[in-house]
């Protein structure tokens, strides 16, 4: 009975594949919108308008996923792939708190873009060496984060990824999936 047990709550937790998929959905769903405004601006030559959506499109971003797990528990991605964000105990629904958390790094990145953002309209800092070192220790945290979230993931039983312990989250098949 035990064995039973274990190999079903084992069976929630692999959603290695389904997790991935949802970060690339998610990442479209949020991205297109973004895109064809920018492009179009940009067109344009709405530089303004430009200005405005970088602004607005992380706060918008991170929105998505802080409330989307907060409320539901999933995003729209992981709704489809039938996977859902809960509290360690798997018993609750996240807090708030927790979804801040959870998306903690990516809002201080996102902050520093901002301050970048900044810094570069008001051209306090014209010289573009400056610029291209902070998108080089961006693009390079970026990439040392999500190896070390994808090493974490698949080197602990419940699949928990560096987010998921600062925020005390796991992410399981949603009840209803577990038995297929």
């Amino acid at each position: 009975m035990t064995d039973v047990l274990d190999e079903h709550s084992s069976i929630k937790y692999k959603i290695g594949k389904r997790r991935l998929l949802a970060a690339i959905l998610d990442a479209i769903i949020v991205s297109v919108p973004y895109l064809v405004v920018t492009q179009n601006a940009t067109h344009f030559e709405n530089y303004t308008l430009v200005f405005w959506v970088a602004i607005i499109y992380p706060i918008i971003q991170i929105s998505y996923s802080v409330l989307g797990h907060y409320y539901y528990g999933q995003t729209l991605a992981k709704s489809v792939l039938n996977i859902k964000v809960t509290d360690i105990s798997e018993s609750r629904k996240l807090t708030f708190k927790q979804a801040i958390y959870r998306d903690s790094v990516w809002i201080l990145v996102e902050i520093g873009g901002f301050v970048a953002l900044i810094l570069q309209s008001y051209n306090l800092y014209t010289d573009s060496m400056f610029f291209n070192t902070v998108s080089f220790i961006a693009n390079g945290f970026a990439t040392w984060w999500f190896l070390l979230e994808v090493v974490t993931m698949f080197t602990n039983k419940k699949r928990r990824a560096i987010h998921d312990f600062l925020a005390g989250t796991v992410v399981i098949k949603d009840s209803a999936t577990i038995s297929g």
